[in-house]
């Protein structure tokens, strides 16, 4: 039940076709719809925490995601980290199999899409970490779900932070692979909104 243009709603993730959540743990799924596990390790800090399993890709563009903490509910300031495949020559490959290929433009807006959405909210690069891969023991297409990069944030109590997705300036969908897990928070909400500007999601403030 995505949200209309300029509506937020709160998420029952549970309830939504496109999204579930789960306990993050090696050898759970890594996406809402039960394609691939998340098989090649996990930073332990972030074993047991919420995870917000989105589509393997994500093409319900442009989104914009928020995750606010109830500050009546919650003593701790929880810990926010959103990894996603940063292999920049997937979007080539992808959009030469499925769209019959697209320019450079369009593959140098979706390698930088995310990395600048999550620095303005707030996000700090975790330089080093392997990040959070998946199907690691590919046989078909070795090594696809290994390219990760964890970004990660602590919330205030009471605060909210933001993630977006937008749409190449094709129009296509970057199709990002994208994972998000919660810890330290005691009652929290997720809203999403569906945005009327193909890239205003990535170019949207965030408070």
């Amino acid at each position: 039940m995505p949200a209309h243009d300029g509506e937020q709603q709160s998420m029952c993730w549970e309830c939504h076709p496109l999204h579930l959540s789960d306990v993050l743990q090696p050898g759970s799924f890594a996406d809402s719809q039960r394609f691939y596990r998340l098989d090649g390790g996990i930073p332990t800090h972030l074993v047991g925490s919420l995870h917000v399993q989105f589509p393997h890709q994500v093409d319900d563009v442009p989104v914009r995601y928020r995750v606010e903490v109830d500050a009546a509910a919650s003593d701790a300031s929880p810990l926010l980290a959103v990894w996603y495949n940063n292999d920049s020559s997937f979007y080539r490959r992808y959009a030469d199999m499925v769209h019959g290929g697209w320019s450079a433009e369009d593959t140098a807006y979706c390698a930088a899409e995310l990395p600048s959405t999550l620095a303005r909210g707030g996000f700090v690069l975790q330089a080093g970490s392997p990040g959070v891969p998946y199907d690691a023991h590919a046989v078909v297409d070795p090594s696809h779900g290994l390219p990760s990069a964890l970004w990660e944030r602590e919330l205030s109590v009471g605060g909210a932070a933001e993630m977006s997705i937008g749409r190449a300036p094709s129009g296509w969908s970057c199709q990002q692979t994208v994972g998000l897990a919660v810890s330290g928070a005691c009652h929290l909400t997720i809203r999403r909104e569906q945005c009327s500007d193909p890239h205003g999601a990535s170019r949207e403030p965030v408070a």
